[in-house]
Formats: structure tokens, sequence, C-alpha cells
């Protein structure tokens, strides 16, 4: 903060100086005249613009981060005025980035190119005036429009799709957790039907039960080596939890379906299908478990929720958003990448034997009906 004020106010000391030095050689400082060429005018409008650009690339980065902090009911509103004052914030830099192209065309005599700018530069600012005051005074009139159902359907949409990719990953490791298949990303955005709220409340069951089947894969070696690196990158607190809860949750889903993929490739070179398939394939994922963490799965109880929340949809939702932000930390893919491969003599091993027992089992199976079908009476 402290460094911030004595930048704001050598700015202002040296506009001045700038300013005064302009007045002595004429210049003129009236950037929309398209004479702003002199040195001193031209200096002016760039310190000018380039702190009014600076406060806003910070207001913008702040108040973002602060809005998309809580989808929680009693915040909605909050939260949507923190949302205009972002929108109004990106509306203002919108109106400085023109100022910067108008004063580089004046250089070289291309304004005409760039519209009217007093009627374009009046609308930027007015709308970002706008946004900024209703962001700061919606939680004030906002029940009165009875926007707080609207604003909640609408955190709800954000969290919901904010858990998409999380979900997907587990899904296609383990598609036994989804009620329905899973569709594409741009099909899951514009399906709006069954409320927002018992689809987000599914979501959230479906992501944890993906962790409780996923728990005989986890690596207690990725756990340990997505701390370290966590560490060192400076996190701790929930922070370093969530980071740490995903990079074994996402080794853990990628080991599986490495798994579950040698195993059906394996079986439909041997010719199999079916529900024989599926047992080869099951033996197969068995079959990594001691392959890779040595039978020791990382984490707890049988069936218990890893991580915080589960006490209601609003922490659930909070601590599997946080999961699912840290599944695009470094940390994370540097934790998926070092994951040791998986060894295929074993699986193959595990998968002939599955096919094998599949084949005593059919066998078995028509022996006995050519005996019940013997013994019948003619």
């Amino acid at each position: 903060m402290r460094r911030q004020v004595w930048l704001l106010v050598g700015t202002l000391i040296a506009m001045a100086a700038l300013f005064t030095v302009g007045q002595t050689q004429q210049a003129t400082f009236d950037l929309f005249s398209g004479d702003v060429t002199v040195w001193p005018a031209v200096l002016f409008w760039l310190l000018y613009l380039g702190n009014l650009g600076l406060a806003l690339v910070n207001a913008v980065r702040l108040i973002w981060r602060w809005a998309a902090s809580s989808d929680r009911a009693d915040r909605d509103l909050l939260c949507g005025g923190l949302g205009l004052l972002t929108f109004g914030a990106a509306v203002g830099l919108v109106y400085v980035g023109y100022h910067l192209v108008f004063l580089a065309a004046s250089q070289r005599g291309q304004v005409q190119r760039l519209g009217d700018p007093q009627l374009i530069t009046q609308g930027l600012s007015g709308a970002s005036v706008a946004l900024i005051v209703a962001g700061f005074t919606l939680p004030s009139w906002g029940p009165r429009l009875g926007l707080v159902r609207w604003l909640r359907w609408v955190g709800r949409y954000r969290a919901h799709r904010r858990l998409y990719p999380l979900w997907r990953s587990l899904w296609r490791a383990v598609p036994s957790i989804a009620l329905e298949p899973s569709s594409a990303w741009w099909r899951d955005a514009l399906t709006l039907r069954g409320g927002m709220t018992y689809r987000l409340q599914r979501r959230c069951v479906e992501i944890r039960d993906g962790q409780v089947k996923l728990r005989p894969w986890r690596d207690p070696r990725a756990a340990n080596t997505a701390q370290e690196l966590g560490r060192r990158a400076a996190l701790d607190g929930e922070a370093l939890e969530a980071v740490v809860e995903a990079a074994t949750l996402l080794a853990a889903a990628q080991l599986r379906r490495r798994a579950a993929n040698i195993g059906e490739k394996l079986g439909r070179q041997a010719g199999i299908d079916g529900q024989a398939l599926e047992e080869v394939v099951a033996a197969a994922t068995r079959a990594a478990v001691p392959a890779n963490t040595g039978g020791q799965p990382a984490g707890g109880e049988p069936g218990a929720a890893a991580g915080p929340g589960g006490g209601d949809l609003d922490s659930e939702n909070a601590w599997l958003g946080k999961v699912a932000t840290a599944r695009r930390s470094r940390v994370v893919h540097t934790v998926l990448a070092r994951q040791r491969p998986l060894r295929r003599p074993l699986l193959q091993r595990s998968a002939e034997q599955a096919a094998a027992a599949v084949e005593r089992l059919a066998a078995a199976a028509v022996a006995d009906g050519d005996r019940q079908a013997a013994e019948r009476p003619p």
C-alpha cells in the first residue's frame, strides 16, 4: 500500500512538472484535438493513462477474486455488486485503451480512422461509472427488484460449471458415478433444466462418489510429492490441502483409466467381448493397485469424504470448487507428469487370468446345461 501511495504521489508531481514545462513551450494538452505531439504533453498523457490503467487492472484482479470467493445465498447480492464493479473497471480499461490508441494515432496523423472520440469516450466513461455506482448500491436496491433469487441461480450455475472439469476427469475413470452419461462441455453449459440447486448438489455427490471409488488407486507418493511442491510454491492452509487433494485424486483417476484402457485392449486382442471383457478390464484395474501403490491407498477410512466440506451444499461447493480450481495448478501437472508407468506384464497376466476364469465359468455353465438336459425325462 505504501509503495502505491508513493507511486501516485510521484506520478502527480511528474504530471505537474510536465504540464508546467508544456505551458512554457505552448504545448496542446487537448488529446482529441489531434495536436498532442510535443514531448511534455505526450509524457503527461502516458503517465495519466498508465496510472489509471494500473489502478483499474488491480481493481479487476482483486474485486473479481472476492466476487468469485463465495456462492453463499446470503452473499449473493454482495457478490453481484462486486461483479458489477469488476465489469465497470473493465469498461474503464477499454476507455484507457482507446485513449492510448488515439494518442499513438495522433503521432502519425491518422486520428480520422478512430471515429468520433468525444462520443466514444463519453459512452465508455458513462457506462463505467454507471456499472460502478450500480455495483456499490446493489445490496440496497436489489431486494426490492427480486434480484436475490436470480443472483442465487447465477451463483449455482457458475459453481456447477466450475466443477465440470473435475467431474469429467473422475467420470472418465469411473463412469458409474454419473446418473446420466457425460456430455460435451457446451451441452452441459446449455442444459438448464432440472433446477440448478439440484444439479449442483448432484454434481457434488457424484464427485464425492468418485473420491470414494478411486480410494484404492490413491498413491501416497503422489500426495507427498504434491505437498512438497506446494510448500515450495509458498502454499499453506486450505490452498495447499486443495492442491494435494486435486493432485492425488487426478493421479488416481489417471492410473485407473490407463489400467482400464490396457485391459480393454488386451481383451479385444484376445477376441473377448461383452461381460467377459468387463471382467478382464476389472482384473487389470485391480492389478494396478499393488503394481503402483504397494497396496497402500492414501487417506482415511473407507468411504470417508476427503478434505473439508460436507456439512451443507454451500460448504461442499466451496471446498470442491477449490479442488477444481487447483487442478489447473502447475503442482498438479507436475505430479501427473511424474506418475510412474504401469507394469504392463502384471496387468497382462491379470487380464489373462480373468479371461481364463471367464472361459472356465462359461464352459461349466454349458456343461451344466447339457447335464440338466440329459437328465430330463423324454
